[in-house]
């Protein structure tokens, strides 16, 4: 199971495989996860919402059409 977890000190925190950026980062919860939990050192929180990627909005209903368009190789037909 994913939780988003946040570092207490607001410093990026360091663990076996990576480094939990400070603003925090989904991360699959194990024992190392449950101990910081423990100890305090991180938090349980959500996302900040600036910082979720968007798709851009299109900007014509042609362009929404092209976006939801199955995406063929090149070479490929109708057939």
């Amino acid at each position: 199971m994913k939780t988003y977890l946040i570092p207490v000190s607001g410093d990026p925190l360091p663990y076996p495989g990576g480094v939990l950026p400070a603003e925090g980062d989904h991360v699959e919860m194990d024992r190392f996860w449950r101990r910081r939990l423990r100890d305090g050192s991180v938090v349980t929180g959500r996302p900040r919402r600036d910082s979720v990627p968007r798709q851009a909005e299109p900007s014509s209903p042609a362009e929404a059409v092209k976006a939801a368009s199955p995406r063929r190789k090149s070479g490929e037909t109708n057939d």
